[in-house]
C-alpha cells in the first residue's frame, strides 16, 4: 500500500495560532456590532493583521498551514457574503462605502497570500470550502450584482467594478491592478460622452488641459489594459480569472448591464498572449468549455466582445482541447455554428503541434531539465562506433546578447564535457566537447536556425580510430548537411557504474546530462536580463552512430512520437511520411529495397536495429509527472503501485511542487525509472510543460474519428460548409496515424466519395451533374464547388500545384477512390475536367517522382499475390477500358476531349499491352462504322453545326482540337460538342501516333501480331 501523505505541521507557536484566532473572530463578528463605521474599522485591521500573518511565511514556519486547519478560508468567504448583504441592507455613507471596499480588497489579499506558493491551499479551497469555495464567491457575488443592476450611485459602482477586479489581484498576486475597471469605466462613460457632443464642444474641450486620470482614460481599453497589467504580467492563481469569467459570463446571460462588458475578454487576451506560462495556467482550468459555450450564445457576431473570445478561443485551443466534452462540443456544434466551425478548423490545423517543454529564460536567467546521473558510461568508447544525440526543437525567440543552450553532459572534473548550443549571432550550431583544449568547439556553418520553426537535428559523433580522427555529423530534418572533424569528450576519471541507485553518496565519475540552461551555466540571473525562449519536444541520446537511413525514419515519425524505437515503426507513420520513405528507399537502394534498414525499421521490429538499452536517454513532455496534489486520478492510481523507494524518491521532489520530474523514457517502467537517479530529471527554472490534448486524437475517442468526420460531410448545406468541412476531415487524417488507419479500416474513402457524389450534386449549379441529366448538361456545367472539392482532394493525396515537380502520390487508396474511380469529375464543368485530366500528367510526367507515382498505382489493385509488373499492367488496364467504355456515351466539348486525350495517351504508354491494343482497336471500329441509318443524321448535324460538308470532318477536327487553349476563355456554353464520329477518329490520330513513334517501332510489331487485319482495315 502506498504510505499516507504526511499531514502538514504547525510550526507555529500556540501563542501565534491563539492571535489568529482571534483575528478571525473579530473579522467574522456582524458588522452592526459597535456601529457599522467602528465594526468596519476593527475588521478591516483585523484582515491586514492576518494578510501580513500568512505573508511572514519565513520567520513564522508555516503559517498557511495554520490558516487552513483553524477555518481561515470558511471565514473569508463569510466575511465577503456579510459585505455585500449588508451593502443589500442599507445606502452606506461615503466613509462606509469606501471601507467595505477596502475590507472585500483585504479578504481577497488574504486569500492570495494564502495560496501563494501552496499548492495545497489552492487544491483544498477548490475542493473543500462551501464544497467549491470559488463557485460559492461566483454565486454570492453574481446574486448582489443581480439586485444592484439598475443602480447608478457611485458606490455600487465601484463596488461592482472591484468585484472583477479583486478576483484580477488575487489571480496575478498583485494589487497595483486594483483601479484597472474603473479607469475602463471612465473610458467607457467618455466614449459614449463624445458621441453625443456636438462637434463645436469638443473643439472648445480641447482647450482644457486633461487631469491624469483622464489622460488614461483617453486610450482605447486595450492600451490601457497593457499600461495597468504591465508587459510580462505573471498568473499565479488561474482558478481566480476562471471564476471570474465564469461570473461575468452569466451575468451578461441573464442581460445584466456590466460596465465591464467587453473588457474581462480583452484582459485574457492580453494575459495569455504575453506569456506561454499564462497560456497554459488559465486553459488548465478548464476555462475553454465556458469561452465556447460564450461564444455559440453570442447574439452578434460582429461585436469587439464576440472577435475578442473568437480570438481567445483559438489561443486556447492551440495547446489542445481541455477535455473530451470540449471535443464533442466543436462536433456537435459545427453544423449549425459557423463560429464554432471555424475553431474546429482551427484546432485541427493546430493538431501537428507537439507537447513540449517551454524554456523561458526571462523569468528568472535560466530554465533546464537536469538529470543528476547517466546510467551507462558516456561517452561510449568500446562496442560502440560513438554516440548520437536527437532533438525536436523550435526557438520562439533568440536574444542577441546569448547563446541558446540545447544539451549538455559533464562529470564533476569537467574531463567529460559535452554542449551543444546556437551561437547568438549566427544561430549556427555549435558542439563544445572540451573545456581544455586549444579547439574545443567546431561550429556547423552550412545551417542557420530560424525563429518559429519545428527542426529536428540529428548529431552523431563518432570516435576516433587509428586511421582516422573523430568526426561530428549534423543531419536536419531526415537529411545530411555537414560533416566536421570535431575531438571526441573525454572519458570521466573513474568508471561510471552501470546504474547508480538514488542518493548515491559517490558521484565520481558520474556523468550529468541537461538541457536548457542550468542555473550554474547561465550568464545571468534575474527577471527579463536574458531574453530566450524555446521548446523542446523530445529528446533521445544513442550510445550509437545511427545510420541516416535510420535517422530518416525517426524524423519521419514526426514530434509527436516519443516511443522507443522498438515497435514496427510503419504503424506510426502518416501517409505522407510512408511515401517519402519508400521514394528514399528505391533511389538509395535500387534491387534491395527489402533488405535496407528503411524497410526492416517499418515492416520488421525496429528494435533488432537498435536495441532498448543502447538508449541512454529519453525525454518528452508526456512523461512528466507534478505535485501529486494537483494529478490526475490516473496519475495518483499509477504512483500507488509503485515501490516504496521510487514513492520516497517522487515525493521528497515533487512534493508542494517544488519540481517536477520528467522520466527518462530510456527505463521501460515508470517503477524502474523512479528507482534510479539516471530515470528521472528535475525540472528547474519553472519551465512550462504543453501537454497537447490535440482534437484529431480526441475525435478518435468520441467515435472513431471516421465517423464524426463524415457526419460533417453529411451536415453540409452549402458550397463553404461542404468545402470546410472537407478540409477538416483531411485535417484530422493527414497528420495522424491512428485516423488515417480508421479511415482506410472502416472504407470511410468509399463511403466519402459516395456522400461527396450526393453533395455536389445537390449544391451545385443546376445544370451540374445529377444521375438524370443528360451528358450535354453535365458536360457543360459551371462548378465552382466541384474544382474546390477536387483541388482539396489532390492536395490531400499529394498534389502540388504552385511546384508540379513535387507532386508524389502519397496515399493509393484514396487516390483511387477519391479520384481515378469518382465518375463525376469526368462529367463535370471544363475547369474541374482540365484539373482532373492534367493531374494524371503532373503525376506521370512533370513530377520528380514520376517513376515512384507509377509503381503507386499498382498498389491501388485488388489483386495483391501479382508480381508489381503484373499489378501495374492490370490495373492501368482497367482505367483505360473504363474510360473507353465512358466515350461510347459520353459527350466532350473540342477542349475537354483535348485534356483526355492527353491523359489517356499517357496511361496507355505506360502500359500497352496486347489486350488494350485489341480494345482500342474494336472501340475504333464500332464508333466509326455505326449502322447505316444513323449516318444520314449524323452527316446532317455536323454539317449544320460547323457549317461544312461531311468529308471535311477530320479537317474540323484536327482544327478543334489544336485550337483548343484559344477557345478556353470562351466558357463551355460556347463550345460545340463533339459526337462519336468525331471523337473515334481523335482517338485513332493519337492510336497512330502511339504506334508509328520513330524511337519505338517494337509497339507497330506487336499490334501487327495481335490485332487482325480485318480489323486495322475497318479501323484505317
Amino acid at each position: 500500500m502506498a504510505p499516507r501523505r504526511r499531514a502538514s505541521t504547525l510550526k507555529c507557536s500556540n501563542d501565534e495560532i491563539e492571535e489568529l484566532q482571534g483575528q478571525l473572530r473579530s473579522l467574522s463578528k456582524g458588522i452592526d456590532d459597535g456601529g457599522l463605521v467602528d465594526g468596519l474599522e476593527r475588521r478591516v485591521e483585523a484582515a491586514h493583521y492576518i494578510r501580513q500573518f500568512l505573508l511572514n511565511s519565513a520567520s513564522k514556519g508555516h503559517p498557511k498551514d495554520a490558516f487552513r486547519h483553524v477555518g481561515g478560508f470558511k471565514a473569508i468567504l463569510d466575511v465577503i457574503q456579510n459585505i455585500v448583504n449588508a451593502h443589500d441592507a442599507r445606502s452606506p455613507s461615503s466613509n462606509d462605502s469606501s471601507l467595505s471596499i477596502e475590507l472585500y480588497q483585504t479578504c481577497f489579499a488574504i486569500l492570495s497570500a494564502a495560496f501563494q506558493d501552496h499548492e495545497g491551499n489552492r487544491r483544498f479551497f477548490r475542493e473543500r470550502v462551501s464544497g467549491n469555495g470559488w463557485l460559492f464567491l461566483k454565486e454570492v457575488l453574481q446574486s448582489w450584482i443581480k439586485s444592484h443592476t439598475d443602480a447608478v450611485d457611485a458606490g455600487t459602482r465601484r463596488l461592482e467594478n472591484r468585484i472583477f477586479a479583486c478576483f484580477l489581484a488575487c489571480a496575478l498576486d498583485d494589487e497595483s491592478v486594483i483601479d484597472i475597471f474603473d479607469v475602463l469605466a471612465i473610458d467607457r462613460r467618455s466614449s459614449r460622452h463624445d458621441a453625443a457632443t456636438p462637434i463645436s464642444l469638443k473643439h472648445q474641450a480641447v482647450t482644457t488641459p486633461p487631469s491624469s486620470s483622464e489622460s488614461l482614460s483617453t486610450s482605447s481599453p486595450s492600451d490601457i489594459i497593457k499600461k495597468a497589467l504591465g508587459s510580462q504580467p505573471q498568473v499565479s492563481n488561474a482558478d481566480s480569472l476562471k471564476t471570474m469569467f465564469l461570473l461575468w459570463k452569466d451575468c451578461l446571460k441573464e442581460g445584466l448591464n456590466l460596465a465591464t462588458f467587453d473588457s474581462i475578454p480583452k484582459i485574457l487576451n492580453h494575459l495569455t498572449g504575453v506569456s506561454v506560462g499564462n497560456l497554459i495556467a488559465i486553459h488548465g482550468t478548464g476555462i475553454l468549455s465556458a469561452v465556447l459555450s460564450s461564444l455559440l450564445g453570442s447574439s452578434d457576431p460582429k461585436a469587439n466582445c464576440h472577435r475578442d473570445l473568437s480570438v481567445l478561443a483559438e489561443n486556447f485551443l492551440d495547446v489542445g482541447v481541455s477535455n473530451l466534452d470540449d471535443a464533442h462540443f466543436l462536433y456537435s456544434n459545427a453544423t449549425t455554428s459557423p463560429v464554432i466551425a471555424q475553431l474546429l478548423s482551427h484546432s485541427l490545423a493546430s493538431s501537428h503541434l507537439p507537447s513540449c517543454f517551454h524554456f523561458d529564460l526571462s523569468l528568472h536567467g535560466f530554465s533546464s531539465i537536469e538529470l543528476p546521473a547517466l546510467n551507462q558510461a558516456f561517452p561510449p568508447v568500446s562496442g560502440s562506433n560513438g554516440y548520437t544525440l536527437s532533438l525536436w526543437f523550435r526557438v520562439t525567440k533568440f536574444d542577441p546578447s546569448s547563446h541558446t543552450t540545447l544539451f549538455g553532459a559533464f562529470d564533476a572534473s569537467q574531463s567529460c564535457f559535452v554542449l551543444v548550443y546556437l551561437e547568438k549571432d549566427t544561430h549556427n550550431l555549435i558542439l563544445q566537447t572540451s573545456m581544455k583544449s586549444s579547439r574545443p568547439s567546431v561550429r556547423f556553418k552550412s545551417t542557420s536556425f530560424a525563429e518559429g520553426r519545428w527542426y529536428h537535428i540529428d548529431l552523431t559523433h563518432r570516435r576516433p580510430k587509428t586511421v582516422s580522427s573523430a568526426r561530428a555529423s549534423l543531419f536536419v530534418d531526415g537529411e545530411f548537411v555537414e560533416q566536421v572533424k570535431s575531438q571526441y569528450p573525454a572519458t570521466p576519471p573513474k568508471a561510471q557504474p552501470e546504474s547508480v541507485a538514488a542518493g548515491a553518496a559517490d558521484s565520481r565519475g558520474i556523468v550529468q546530462a541537461f538541457f536548457g540552461t542550468p542555473q550554474d551555466l547561465a550568464s545571468l540571473l534575474g527577471k527579463n536580463v536574458v531574453l530566450t525562449q524555446w521548446q523542446l519536444a523530445s529528446a533521445q541520446l544513442f550510445l550509437d552512430v545511427l545510420s541516416d537511413d535510420l535517422l530518416a525514419v525517426y524524423y519521419r515519425l514526426g514530434p509527436r512520437y516519443t516511443g522507443n524505437f522498438q515497435d514496427c515503426l510503419g504503424s506510426f507513420q502518416t501517409y505522407e511520411a510512408s511515401a517519402q520513405l519508400n521514394v528514399r528507399n528505391e533511389g538509395l537502394h535500387p534491387g534491395r529495397e527489402d533488405r535496407s534498414e528503411i524497410v526492416l525499421a517499418i515492416k520488421s521490429k525496429a528494435g533488432d536495429i537498435l536495441p532498448e538499452n543502447r538508449i541512454l536517454l529519453n525525454v518528452s513532455a508526456n512523461k512528466v509527472y507534478g505535485d501529486v496534489e494537483d494529478s490526475s486520478s490516473s496519475e495518483i492510481q499509477l504512483l500507488h503501485s509503485l515501490s516504496k523507494i521510487a514513492q520516497r524518491n517522487f515525493f521528497n521532489v515533487a512534493r508542494g511542487r517544488r519540481s517536477a520530474l520528467a522520466l527518462n523514457g530510456a527505463f521501460p517502467a515508470v517503477n524502474q525509472a523512479l528507482t534510479y537517479a539516471s530515470g528521472h530529471a528535475i525540472l528547474t527554472g519553472d519551465p512550462t510543460i504543453i501537454a497537447r490534448h490535440h482534437l484529431d486524437d480526441a475525435s478518435l475517442q468520441i467515435s472513431g474519428s471516421t465517423a464524426v468526420g463524415l457526419a460533417l460531410i453529411d451536415s453540409a448545406e452549402d458550397d463553404e460548409s461542404l468545402a470546410r468541412h472537407l478540409k477538416d476531415l483531411f485535417g484530422s487524417i493527414r497528420n495522424n496515424w491512428r485516423n488515417s488507419e480508421a479511415m482506410e479500416r472502416e472504407n470511410g474513402f468509399g463511403v466519402l466519395a459516395n456522400l461527396l457524389t450526393a453533395k455536389l450534386g445537390k449544391l451545385s449549379s443546376p445544370h451540374a451533374f445529377k444521375p438524370q441529366s443528360s451528358a450535354a448538361d453535365r458536360t457543360g456545367a459551371s462548378s465552382p464547388l466541384s474544382l474546390q472539392v477536387l483541388s482539396l482532394i489532390l492536395a490531400f493525396v499529394g498534389y502540388c500545384p504552385e511546384r508540379l515537380e513535387n507532386s508524389i502520390i502519397n496515399n493509393p487508396l484514396a487516390y483511387r477512390t477519391l479520384v481515378v474511380d469518382l465518375e463525376i469529375w469526368r462529367t463535370s464543368s471544363i475547369e474541374v475536367q482540365k484539373l482532373f485530366y492534367g493531374q494524371f500528367s503532373a503525376f506521370a510526367t512533370l513530377s520528380k517522382y514520376q517513376h515512384f507515382n507509377m509503381k503507386r498505382l499498382s498498389r491501388m489493385s485488388q489483386y495483391p499475390l501479382q508480381s508489381q509488373s503484373a499489378l501495374l499492367t492490370i490495373y492501368t488496364a482497367g482505367i483505360v477500358k473504363k474510360w473507353l467504355e465512358g466515350l461510347k456515351d459520353q459527350t466532350f466539348s473540342p477542349i475537354a476531349f483535348t485534356y483526355y486525350r492527353k491523359a489517356f495517351e499517357l496511361l496507355l504508354l505506360s502500359n500497352f499491352s496486347a489486350d488494350l491494343m485489341r480494345s482500342l482497336s474494336l472501340y475504333i471500329t464500332y464508333a466509326i462504322h455505326k449502322p447505316d441509318n444513323n449516318n444520314t443524321e449524323l452527316a446532317r448535324r455536323k454539317s449544320t453545326r460547323f457549317g461544312t460538308s461531311t468529308p471535311s470532318r477530320r479537317k474540323t477536327v484536327s482544327s478543334s482540337t489544336t485550337g483548343a487553349n484559344d477557345t478556353l476563355d470562351q466558357g463551355p456554353q460556347t463550345e460545340p460538342m463533339m459526337d462519336s464520329f468525331e471523337v473515334a477518329v481523335s482517338v485513332l490520330e493519337m492510336y497512330t501516333n502511339c504506334l508509328c513513334q520513330k524511337s519505338n517501332r517494337d509497339l507497330l510489331g506487336r499490334f501487327a501480331r495481335t490485332v487482325t487485319n480485318k480489323v486495322s482495315c475497318l479501323s484505317f
